[in-house]
Parts: structure tokens; sequence; C-alpha cells
């Protein structure tokens, strides 16, 4: 499973999750104006992103 924050406008961020990175699929998401807050609600291993829109990104093995 991957996370990542994306920029959906000027100033709205999304945590998304999802089954890999080149999914389309989002298996949930949470919205908030600051990405930091996002971020900070998972504790995992953030690494910045080089792709357009993505901020940081985690993987983790599930849920649990």
């Amino acid at each position: 499973m991957v996370v990542q924050i994306i920029k959906q406008s000027q100033s709205s961020y999304e945590l998304q999750h999802k089954p890999s990175l080149e999914s389309r699929v989002v298996t949930f998401a949470e919205r908030f104006s600051d990405p930091a807050v996002l971020k900070n609600s998972l504790s995992l291993e953030w690494q910045e992103s080089d792709t357009d829109n993505v901020l940081w990104v985690a993987q983790y093995d599930n849920y649990n």
C-alpha cells in the first residue's frame, strides 16, 4: 500500500491511500489546507516526490 500527499489546488492538499503509485484507485482520502498536518497524521517514513503535484510518498504493508 502507498500513501501520498498531493496538491489539489492552491490551498487544498489530499492524503491518498492507494494500492500502488501507478494505481488510479484511491481506497481512502483525506483533505486539509496544510500538508504538514496530513504528513504528521501518520507515523511513516516519508520521501519527497519529484512527480508533479505529489509532495510526499510513503509505503506500508497494511492497516494493522
